[in-house]
């Protein structure tokens, strides 16, 4: 995604610039204070998240000032920061969450006791249940 898409992104943050101030330590680590524009709407929570580019790097986002247009981020002091960053969120899934709900569906469905679902409706080739459709095609194809 570009950095505009991204700024567009409300789970994003864009934009972000070093600032000149000097880092602060932290314990081990160092606090570095980034500016972004404060227009932004952004709903980015503190916590991990990963830089966009280069792309997969895992940042630590110590706090956001949003009045002010300021993002402190925390890394360790052997690390480098860009002097430009864009964040988006850290949403990766560790793979024993996933291996457990596939477990439990396949013993629901093993069971003749699954919940109606989406996954359901893929395995027994149905079409989907949408809210507010009065049924047949879902896309209304024209000729062109």
């Amino acid at each position: 995604m570009s950095e505009a898409e991204l700024y567009d992104d409300p789970d994003c943050l864009a934009g972000l610039v070093r600032a000149h101030k000097p880092p602060e330590p932290v314990k081990r680590s160092l606090l570095h204070e980034y500016r972004f524009d404060a227009a932004q709407e952004s709903k980015l929570l503190p916590g991990n998240c990963l830089s966009a580019a280069p792309a997969g790097e895992k940042i630590q986002l110590e706090h956001v000032d949003r009045r002010r247009g300021l993002a402190y981020i925390k890394v360790g002091k052997n690390r480098a920061l860009p002097s430009a960053l864009n964040l988006i969120p850290d949403e990766q899934i560790r793979d024993q969450v996933l291996v457990s709900s596939v477990y439990d569906f396949a013993a629901q469905y093993h069971q003749n006791t699954p919940e109606p679902n989406a996954i359901l409706d893929i395995l027994e080739r149905r079409s989907p249940r949408l809210l507010d459709h009065p049924g047949g095609p879902i896309l209304q194809c024209k000729a062109v």
